[in-house]
């Protein structure tokens, strides 16, 4: 069996009067497939992540959630990722719990988007002239695009004791191709109990837990190397 992460658009709808820009909201959900590919089973349908509307199309917004789907042994673990709220499904899609941390949400803090300005304004140097630089910033960071609150989570893994290692998330670098990892991750037992949280170094990237953790490393010019680390049970 394979687990697919389908993604739709939503009806696109003119942007209101007397406002420049909306939100896109994609929807989201999973499905289970044999191996010829047919749809076994569904799970419910969920948010996926939203790009910004304006006049002339659309556009990525550096704080829209992203969905995510993880596979345990006997378990799917999937969500929006604007809450700390994780979903789970039985390897057959037949029953489904939740796991909240309510406590998580926070407010998208003002020092946190200048310092994506000015860090977006570097990597755009002199290529614009300072006022086409200053709308493209003011577009891109517009307050009509922010999210409610921060959103919770990046990535999740699941290791071979079912543990689940939950990414907290980190707004995307417009203007590149990749997304930046986040640095902080908790780590909940089966149950959905906290038992862990740590950080990573600048310009680490988890990237598995198979017994140990594989981590990827990237130099100061760009170069990666993996390591192996021992994973220490609480």
């Amino acid at each position: 069996m394979v687990v697919v992460l389908q993604l739709a658009t939503t009806s696109l709808e003119s942007i209101p009067t007397g406002t420049k820009y909306r939100k896109w909201p994609m929807r989201a959900h999973l499905t289970l497939r044999d191996r010829a590919g047919l749809v076994v089973a569904s799970s419910p349908a969920f948010d996926g992540m939203y790009s910004g509307l304006y006049a002339k199309g659309d556009m990525r917004v550096a704080f829209s959630n992203n969905p995510f789907a993880a596979i345990g042994r006997d378990r799917v673990y999937f969500g929006s990722g604007q809450d700390f709220s994780l979903f789970n499904l039985s390897a057959r899609f037949d029953s489904a719990r939740e796991i909240r941390w309510s406590a998580l949400q926070e407010p998208v803090s003002p020092a946190e988007v200048s310092a994506l300005r000015a860090e977006r304004a570097a990597q755009v140097g002199t290529q614009l002239p300072p006022e086409r630089l200053q709308r493209m910033l003011d577009m891109e960071f517009t307050p009509e695009l922010m999210p409610p609150t921060r959103p919770a989570i990046g990535r999740v893994l699941v290791d071979a004791d079912e543990r689940v290692w939950v990414e907290c998330f980190e707004p995307a670098r417009l203007g590149t191709a990749t997304q930046q990892p986040g640095r902080v991750w908790h780590v909940l037992a089966s149950d959905g109990r906290p038992i862990a949280r740590f950080t990573l170094p600048a310009r680490t990237r988890l990237e598995a837990i198979r017994g140990r953790a594989m981590v990827m490393q990237r130099d100061t010019v760009d170069v990666e190397t993996v390591a192996w680390y021992a994973v220490v049970t609480p």
